[in-house]
């Protein structure tokens, strides 16, 4: 943790005015912009030259890029002279949303109804970038108070900061752990997705309806267990009047399991209005973003192209060539539901393995499922030379090369040597079930009279030298043993 700037500091373009709250590794100001306006400035605690802060700077680019209206306006992210990373954004007057609850009370359905389509088109735009949120609660939230025609009219804040933070400490808890997914809790970084943020947006608007959070508990452990292991209370168990379909939607989004949920956050927005008309003044600002229009497509076309080299949620999964091409690892950047389940369907069954004779090494691949899965032998390769020749090695590498093992017929395994084709295979050489192992064969050759004295003489010493070694250690275990 830093020292507090004082009022009046310069950070980039805006003036600061006093300390808002200190969060660990930031510090969020209030300041003020060139032209007067209220701006929020957090200041990081971070290496300005890591990659984490690098990654940041390049999401918050395409952030800038998108222009998304329900997207605090970024104006900088940069950093001082002396070394602070900070990034400013434009937010004019009101509260954060977590302020308004407590002073105003549970927001009406329309109201919170058109907080969601807000808050939900700015994630979608978020996810068609394969970037997330990740840290979404009621604090990171800005509800203005303008002459918009839109009431609540609202901003999503801190886009990346949880990433941010999450890479620079690896394995720290930031945020709000009753604001978290189930699986970002307990889960693999890999189930973190557009689901995670959708849970998050339902957690809000369940906070936003009712005033109350359906998980606290007095420590951070037991919140933690009450978000993997407790259940929230039905909406309409709190408040009566709220619509059925606004229930429903609501505990389905908020389901334990990622692949319970809603399959995108638009779906969601649709169900949560369960047949009624949005409001055409909300329309009017989202409605293009929710429905693909092509406005709204290029520009998220144009920050798409901005894309950092590490997305912010990815898919492991192996990229699997044409016969001979070699697996690679790649990242899929795109929104995979199921993501292990997907990995998992790439494992190949067993019974489209067979073994093939080749001249060289070859890298396996993965057909196209009608024919098995050809994996070449690696012949040994020529012996080394050295300078002390011992007959005996090269005895053995001088003898006929080994018997290799063919690909088994579909009737059952058969080997076959280089030797006869026709000549049946050594039962001891014969594998069972449905993938056929290799027999490994040695192959010696009588040494010749030259070398047949040396041979002799080198495996009577070892012998000895093993009679040898047993006695002494059967004499110290029988020492030691009484």
């Amino acid at each position: 943790m830093g020292r507090e700037l004082p009022q009046g500091t310069t950070v980039g373009v805006c003036t600061i005015e006093r300390l808002r709250e200190r969060r660990g590794l930031y510090d969020v100001y209030s300041a003020t912009g060139p032209a007067g306006q209220a701006c929020r400035v957090s200041v990081f605690h971070v290496d300005p030259d890591g990659q984490p802060w690098l990654h940041f700077v390049a999401e918050s680019q395409q952030i800038q890029t998108l222009s998304h209206p329900c997207l605090a306006e970024v104006v900088e992210t940069a950093v001082t002279s002396s070394g602070l990373p900070f990034q400013s954004v434009r937010l004019g007057s009101g509260e954060a949303l977590s302020e308004r609850l407590r002073r105003s009370g549970a927001l009406t359905t329309t109201e919170a109804l058109s907080c969601a389509q807000q808050l939900g088109s700015a994630l979608s735009a978020l996810h068609s970038l394969d970037l997330l949120h990740r840290g979404l609660s009621p604090e990171r939230i800005f509800v203005s108070e303008g002459d918009s025609a839109i009431k609540p009219r609202v901003r999503l804040l801190d886009v990346g900061v949880t990433r941010l933070l999450d890479d620079a400490v690896p394995g720290g808890m930031w945020g709000s752990p009753e604001y978290k997914a189930p699986e970002q809790l307990t889960g693999f970084s890999i189930d973190v997705g557009p689901a995670s943020d959708e849970y998050a947006l339902a957690l809000v608007l369940y906070q936003s309806l009712t005033s109350s959070r359906p998980f606290k508990a007095d420590s951070a452990a037991a919140t933690i267990l009450q978000v993997v292991r407790g259940g929230a209370e039905p909406l309409r168990v709190l408040r009566p009047d709220i619509p059925k379909a606004v229930d429903a939607a609501v505990m389905r989004a908020l389901a334990k399991e990622r692949t319970g949920r809603f399959a995108s956050i638009a779906e969601f927005l649709t169900a949560l209005q369960g047949g009624e008309p949005i409001d055409r003044a909300v329309d009017d600002l989202v409605g293009p973003w929710l429905r693909g229009a092509a406005s709204t497509q290029a520009v998220i076309k144009q920050a798409a192209a901005q894309a950092d080299s590490k997305p912010s949620f990815q898919v492991v999964a192996l990229q699997m060539g044409g016969d001979g091409a070699v697996p690679t690892v790649v990242e899929d950047q795109a929104t995979v539901p199921n993501t292990m389940e997907e990995v998992m369907r790439l494992a190949v069954p067993i019974e489209r393995i067979s073994i093939s004779d080749a001249g060289s090494a070859s890298a396996p691949a993965v057909s196209d499922g009608s024919k098995p899965i050809k994996v070449a032998q690696v012949k040994p390769a020529a012996p080394v030379e050295t300078t002390d020749r011992n007959p005996l090695i090269e005895s053995i590498a001088d003898a006929p090369s080994a018997p290799t093992v063919a690909a088994p017929a579909k009737s059952g395994p058969t080997v076959a040597t280089n030797q006869s084709a026709s000549k049946p295979a050594d039962s001891a050489a014969e594998a069972t079930g449905p993938l056929a192992i290799p027999a490994t064969a040695i192959a010696t050759a009588a040494p010749t009279q030259a070398a047949a004295a040396p041979a002799q003489s080198s495996s009577l010493v070892a012998k000895i030298g093993l009679v040898v070694l047993g006695l002494i250690v059967g004499f110290l275990l029988r020492h030691l043993l009484g």
